[in-house]
């Protein structure tokens, strides 16, 4: 069965919904209210990273902004952030947030999420709208169609403030929640609605763990410091970046920490001070700084 027709995974299909980020569905609380002025968000991630998160993390800015950070497996696959400047996914809310933690102080709470719920989630940020026949349906109708196509995705009650939404993996609803994102007490059972409009969206050929790619960030990110130090220093250049990374432990570029990449940056200065004296040292060392004072730290 075909749900969907001459669509773009990423086609933002939930722009026409009111969807702050805290009105996502929730799993388990795991941290509440976590002042950002007395914990260092890197730390958190790169903590949620060594112990394979999965699950959400969503920020509350005292200047309105609201974002959610996706994890699945420690690893953060998407973002999603809604302020008085509009929505943002993807890479560029992930950067907006993390930017903005730095001057605004923000509360953050930590919440697990089940794989089929976390993959059933993923449709609200990046999916596409699915068709609705000529023909008008009920909720339990669309519900008996989905369930014979093992649909995967998420449906939602209501015209622009989502009075409810399912979340269905393999077409069985995993959970019914609120406006606020509290799951409702009805079980896999729809429960009873008022709005009349009713919509489903879900992931179209896609990698549904695609959503961001921090790993080409680094990567980038390596290319530019490797052209810093050729431009500036020739062969010695790329021997002490391959020497600075080998200090580091790190075999492979997509997986190093903006830790790491300063940490390099240290190094290749401390050599060239020795090699061509202070005054050259310190404008490589400014020019490396630069290409990495864009990088997201996340962390990890």
């Amino acid at each position: 069965m075909d749900l969907i027709a001459n669509s773009s995974v990423f086609a933002a299909a939930v722009d026409a919904l009111k969807f702050p980020p805290t009105s996502f569905p929730k799993g388990k609380p795991i941290q509440k209210n976590l002042d950002t002025h007395y914990v260092n968000l890197e730390a958190l991630f790169s903590s949620l990273a060594r112990e394979g998160f999965g699950g959400s993390v969503v920020m509350v800015f005292e200047e309105g902004t609201e974002a959610l950070i996706v994890f699945r497996e420690g690893t953060i696959i998407t973002a999603y952030a809604f302020g008085d400047d509009g929505k943002k996914t993807g890479l560029p809310a992930l950067s907006h947030a993390l930017v903005l933690a730095k001057d605004s102080r923000a509360y953050v709470d930590v919440f697990k999420l089940e794989h089929e719920i976390l993959v059933a989630l993923l449709p609200l940020l990046h999916g596409v709208q699915v068709p609705v026949e000529a023909a008008a349906r009920s909720l339990d109708e669309r519900l008996a169609g989905f369930k014979k196509a093992e649909f995967v995705g998420a449906i939602v009650v209501g015209e622009q403030v989502p009075e409810t939404v399912g979340l269905i993996y393999a077409g069985v609803p995993m959970g019914w929640y609120d406006a606020q994102g509290v799951e409702l007490e009805t079980g896999s059972t729809a429960p009873p609605v008022k709005s009349l409009t009713v919509r489903a969206f879900a992931l179209e050929n896609a990698d549904t763990f695609a959503a961001i790619n921090l790993a080409l960030d680094k990567v980038q990110v390596a290319a530019r410091i490797r052209g810093v130090l050729e431009g500036e220093l020739k062969e010695l250049g790329l021997v002490l970046y391959a020497r600075g990374m080998a200090k580091q432990e790190v075999d492979d570029e997509a997986r190093a920490s903006k830790g790491q990449f300063l940490a390099l940056a240290e190094d290749v200065e401390r050599s060239l001070t020795i090699l061509r004296g202070p005054a050259a040292a310190r404008r490589l060392g400014a020019d490396l700084r630069r290409v990495l004072d864009g990088m997201l730290d996340v962390g990890f």
